[in-house]
């Protein structure tokens, strides 16, 4: 079976200094849609830092440049997932209006399996740590609507809103 892809189709992603080092021994990366349908943002879990980046894909680059995010963390982050506006259910069992107003994305790092917390940025230096379901877990989700924590065979979903909190 074919790759969708041939060698000549691929290129390794780069920094902006033309380096790979950074994009090696990752323990997680999280792509999506930029602010651009031809833009890709992604982001890295490496040792204790979760990084920001970008690729201008009508450039036809493979150069990848920091997008100004950088967090680093109280341990090694195993697993990272961003949400890009977030919406509130209006619904939701916290019951606190307009909690998501003003948060234009939240990230989530998922720590080593001998810590029970989540790190959770929404912004605006509002960022801290917040307990899993259970202690010792082995990552995070998300979707539009919650977080999702994983581990011991269990699935617990957190409103995302819950979890900004």
């Amino acid at each position: 079976m074919q790759p969708p892809y041939t060698g000549q189709d691929s290129k390794q992603l780069v920094d902006e200094n033309g380096k790979d080092e950074s994009f090696r021994s990752l323990s997680d990366i999280w792509a999506e849609p930029g602010d651009k349908p031809i833009n890709i943002r992604f982001y890295t879990a490496k040792g204790k830092v979760i990084t920001g980046c970008g690729v201008d894909v009508e450039k036809g680059m493979n150069e990848a440049s920091r997008t100004g995010y950088a967090q680093t963390l109280k341990a090694d982050v195993k697993s990272v997932r961003v949400l890009h506006n977030p919406q509130a259910f209006s619904d939701d069992p916290d019951n606190t209006p307009d909690i998501l107003k003003g948060v234009d994305f939240c990230v989530y790092g998922g720590l080593a399996r001998e810590n029970s917390e989540i790190f959770v940025d929404i912004g605006n230096g509002k960022s801290g740590y917040v307990a899993s379901p259970w202690g010792g877990y082995d990552g995070p989700g998300v979707d539009r609507h919650y977080l999702w924590v994983f581990g011991s065979g269990l699935r617990v979903p957190r409103t995302p809103r819950s979890c900004a909190a």
